[in-house]
């Protein structure tokens, strides 16, 4: 009897929580502008980037902003982003010595065309869509499909939390296409699979506040990069991440739902790592990666990866939307693993351009 009413008090314990949990986000989500000038202050942000004046852990592109890679690459250096100069200074070496330019529209790359003569790719996605300084897989596609108008909707550190709050920046440009490419953040910030995701979700939401109110995210992130890696797939948690269907799965329907009805074909691009399910990852893969907070195990991120890939991949199948499936394709290309990518997400320049060439022979007859 005991056991049976514990077993309903912590229930109701979970129901409670997940209830304030979903109301916390929903408010969170509200335009909030006096909530959101005190803890967006505190935010650590690029140079090229400000804090929305009217959401809470928001941000946006400086609309105009503008500088050389090399320089873009020292400001990177003063705030402490290792990982984003050593990004810049291989792209340099390799041929990618492109500036950084944010359009009059807010969006990484060239101004939009005026006519809008040729058909418009919007690109949404984070940093992987973002690129290294002014490289990045979009301009790739654009390299590759000179008819078409490709916008780089990426940026650092988005979730599908905060595209879902620029759905009325991409409806302005008018996009014929979609190609949504998002989603690392989100599983990055994941703690628990299935039933135990309620606490999880909780900690997220302290944690999400409280950095707004703190110094910001850099030396978290520094020091989870120099974690040791264990690498186990016998570990039970691996199968319980490979059962559970990330819930950002069901933000990216909300996503390609809504710029659907504003007249947009939409596209989902699955996410290719460098740790992958059943592969052992080499010594250098385990030095270079990067892994969750909730984790110093590889094989637990490459089983979420997995199962978010098929989320979207069912995801594309029931909505009746294009499913430009990179995980596969970096299957088959990229060999050895540990060459294309920088950390354990980041293309370095070269893959991003065999990731643009892929995409644009991929989306070829969308239009």
């Amino acid at each position: 009897m005991r056991a049976a009413a514990f077993l309903v008090v912590a229930g109701a314990t979970l129901g409670v929580i997940e209830g304030a949990i979903r109301l916390m986000d929903a408010v969170l989500d509200l335009p909030l502008p006096a909530l959101a000038r005190t803890i967006n202050a505190r935010m650590a942000l690029n140079p090229y980037q400000m804090p929305s004046p009217t959401h809470v852990r928001h941000w946006l592109l400086q609309a105009g902003w503008h500088a050389q890679s090399v320089d873009v690459a020292k400001m990177k250096r003063a705030d402490g982003r290792i990982e984003g100069e050593r990004a810049i200074d291989a792209a340099r070496r390799s041929g990618y010595d492109l500036p950084l330019r944010i359009n009059d529209a807010g969006f990484k790359g060239p101004d939009l065309d005026d006519s809008h003569s040729r058909p418009r790719l919007l690109v949404i996605g984070d940093s992987v869509t973002f690129g290294i300084a002014g490289w990045d897989f979009p301009r790739a596609i654009a390299s590759s499909a000179p008819h078409v108008e490709v916008i780089n909707g990426g940026v650092e550190g988005y979730s599908v939390r905060n595209a879902l709050l620029r759905l009325p920046d991409y409806r302005a440009v008018k996009p014929q296409l979609c190609l949504i490419m998002i989603g690392w953040n989100n599983l990055y910030a994941e703690s628990a699979p299935g039933h135990l995701r309620t606490l999880g979700e909780a900690r997220r939401i302290v944690r999400m506040v409280g950095n707004g109110l703190g110094n910001g995210g850099i030396d978290a992130d520094r020091a989870l990069r120099q974690r040791q890696k264990h690498f186990d797939p016998d570990d039970p948690r691996v199968g319980q991440f490979r059962a559970a269907r990330p819930a950002f799965v069901d933000d990216v329907e909300k996503l390609g739902e809504s710029l659907e009805s504003a007249g947009c074909k939409i596209a989902i691009a699955t996410l290719a790592g460098l740790y992958v399910e059943g592969v052992a990852p080499s010594a250098k893969a385990l030095e270079i990666g990067h892994l969750p907070a909730f984790t110093d195990n590889p094989a637990m991120l490459a089983a979420s990866t997995t199962a978010a890939n098929d989320g979207l991949r069912d995801l594309a199948k029931r909505r009746g939307w294009h499913i430009a499936d990179v995980a596969a394709w970096a299957d088959r290309q990229l060999h050895p693993r540990d060459r294309w990518f920088s950390d354990g997400v980041h293309f370095w320049a070269e893959g991003l351009t065999e990731l643009g060439q892929f995409l644009a022979e991929d989306l070829s007859g969308t239009f």
